[in-house]
């Protein structure tokens, strides 16, 4: 969002980091995903450039339960590809049993 808005205004890394009074060095680490910026800073940012950062709460679009969604955030990357994998091998085995009874 900063790299998008930042463009938006033609402004260069340098140029933000100067009215928003941090470094180049930051709004880099920040734009590339490497740093997590406070509420305050990224409220900081947008405001040096004459936005303000709206937030607002929408329903899920899906049918996961808020308790599942909370233990995959909690789980590492491998252990959300693995459950993955084992979905699509139990749905795979699903189909192929399927299929065997049609042809029954």
């Amino acid at each position: 969002m900063v790299r998008t808005v930042r463009v938006r205004h033609g402004l260069s890394q340098q140029a933000l980091a100067f009215r928003a009074g941090t470094n180049q060095q930051a709004v880099s680490r920040i734009e590339r995903g490497l740093e997590e910026p406070t509420w305050s800073r990224l409220q900081g940012l947008l405001l040096a450039m004459g936005e303000e950062l709206a937030v607002e709460a929408r329903p899920l679009q899906h049918s996961q339960h808020p308790r599942d969604l909370a233990y995959a955030r909690g789980s590492s990357l491998d252990d959300r590809l693995e459950g993955a994998i084992n979905v699509l091998e139990a749905a795979q085995e699903l189909r192929a049993s399927v299929a065997g009874a049609q042809v029954e």
